[in-house]
């Protein structure tokens, strides 16, 4: 039941990002908090809950978006095993790596997102395009942290953070 609620904690974030965070667009961009919630999941859970958790995120983003559905749902699975495979490697327990990590997974994302936009036809200005990939990624990546911040109490309260 306790893992239940972490879940719980994506559909709620999910619904925020499609009603609240609407009105906190700068230059019309707002920041990703599933991608936020995903990349926290590579970082913190046990891997079996972060791909749980990824997958939820992603199909809640393809229910929510207009990209083809299953795109988010690929993607965020395969950003959180990169992120799982990365923190094997590397340790990321400082904020500045954790928000470079945010930064990056939110550009190669956007970025992906983009060509396959472009790649099924869709036109979209250069001028807009750079301005979702940079800007985008950089206000997901600024929100972070708090993300980060609000969110780690409650998964060491429900016990699923993975032991390094």
């Amino acid at each position: 039941m306790k893992k239940l609620l972490y879940l719980l904690f994506l559909l709620i974030l999910g619904i925020a990002q499609i009603s609240v965070l609407q009105n906190l667009r700068i230059f019309g961009q707002m920041p990703d908090l599933l991608l936020a919630g995903v990349i926290f999941s590579g970082l913190t859970l046990e891997k079996r809950w972060a791909f749980v958790s990824s997958a939820f995120a992603g199909a809640l983003k393809d229910s929510f978006g207009q990209a083809a559905f299953g795109f988010n749902t690929v993607f965020f699975v395969l950003w959180c095993f990169l992120i799982i495979k990365i923190t094997k490697e590397i340790q990321i327990d400082d904020a500045l790596l954790r928000l470079a990590l945010a930064f990056t997974v939110s550009f190669l994302q956007n970025l992906l997102t983009g060509i396959i936009y472009f790649y099924n036809g869709g036109h979209l200005p250069f001028g807009v395009f750079m301005r979702v990939l940079f800007l985008g990624s950089l206000y997901t990546a600024i929100v972070f942290p708090l993300f980060y911040r609000l969110a780690k109490p409650l998964i060491c309260n429900l016990s699923l953070n993975r032991v390094r």
